[in-house]
């Protein structure tokens, strides 16, 4: 599938209705998925629908986006077990050709590899990827500042590149 033409960008990412949407289509698919092998009817939850909130993904796709956006996390959140608890729905997210709510889910995932990297005491090992989904950039537009000397390639430089982009708790 094509990647949308205005991709996601983290600084633009709204925690809650990011959450909202990947629940929703969840939702949607595992419904589907018990209409198709038990011929039940199907009722997709909704947010108006008063658990939709409860929802063990809507509270997991929340912390995550939290996560990725201010980097501010609960210390018992377990951010790597959370993205692996995704993983199923993320497999199904890619098998829907006009889902583009699955490229702003990979920003998320993406933002919080990069920010545990961070918090590890690992930003020398940031990629490229990472700088970009970070700071909201594209690969290309972190490429070329490394190429004009206007991001050098050391790890004290990273994290200083990322506060004067704004970005949150680095």
């Amino acid at each position: 599938m094509a990647p949308p033409t205005n991709k996601p960008r983290l600084n633009l990412i709204d925690p809650e209705a990011a959450a909202i949407t990947v629940t929703a289509e969840a939702s949607r698919r595992f419904q589907a998925l018990a209409h198709d092998l038990f011929d039940v009817p199907v009722v997709p939850a909704a947010p108006e629908s008063r658990n939709f909130f409860r929802f063990p993904i809507y509270q997991t796709v929340r912390k995550l986006a939290e996560y990725a956006t201010t980097g501010k996390k609960a210390a018992t959140f377990d951010v790597m077990a959370a993205i692996h608890t995704l993983d199923y729905v993320a497999d199904r997210y890619e098998e829907r050709e006009d889902n583009e709510s699955s490229y702003e889910l990979g920003v998320i995932v993406g933002a919080c590899y990069a920010r545990e990297k961070i918090g590890a005491g690992e930003a020398g090992s940031l990629t490229v990827r990472d700088l970009a989904t970070l700071a909201s950039l594209s690969i290309r537009q972190v490429r070329e500042l490394v190429s004009n000397g206007e991001l050098p390639s050391r790890a004290p430089s990273y994290l200083k590149f990322l506060r004067e982009r704004g970005v949150e708790g680095v």
